[in-house]
């Protein structure tokens, strides 16, 4: 899994842009239906913030652990993550100014659902946002184990 989101994450930093990054979600499946969702940012090296959900249709709070959700975050970071309305609500900022996400891949932190999703249902990322130095956002990109969001993601 990890191979996998370094060759995605060397791909788009040698072909990003200013202020380009992208959210990539890699889903691995637990007995029961349960699953593991590991979240890692790649970044241009000038994310200072970001924002975003994570859609999980027919979850309940109670299956839902978010405690590590951005555990994995660099130190100079605050962050939070919260459970509503069928989605996890993750957002995180630089302490400081000049505190960056590093250029590359980070890894962010791992969220753990107890509970399959309804049926049909699918993880979608929404509302992903970074913003830098002044506070200034730009939409970025996510990915569900490499289905761009505007499509649908199992």
């Amino acid at each position: 899994m990890k191979t996998k989101l370094i060759l995605a994450a060397a791909g788009l930093v040698c072909a990003s842009s200013a202020g380009a990054a992208e959210l990539l979600a890699s889903v691995e499946s637990v007995k029961g239906g349960a699953a593991a969702i590991g979240l890692d940012l790649v970044s241009d090296g000038t994310v200072a913030g970001f924002s975003f959900s994570l859609e999980v249709p027919g979850v309940e709070a109670k299956a839902v652990r978010s405690s590590n959700c951005v555990a994995q975050l660099p130190k100079g970071f605050s962050a939070g993550c919260g459970f509503g309305n069928g989605k996890v609500n993750v957002i995180a900022w630089a302490d400081a100014p000049g505190t960056f996400l590093p250029a590359g891949v980070t890894s962010v932190g791992t969220i753990i659902l107890t509970s399959p999703l309804s049926k049909g249902g699918a993880f979608r990322i929404s509302s992903f946002e970074t913003s830098n130095d002044n506070g200034v956002s730009t939409p970025g990109t996510a990915k569900v184990d490499g289905v761009a969001m505007g499509d649908s993601a199992r």
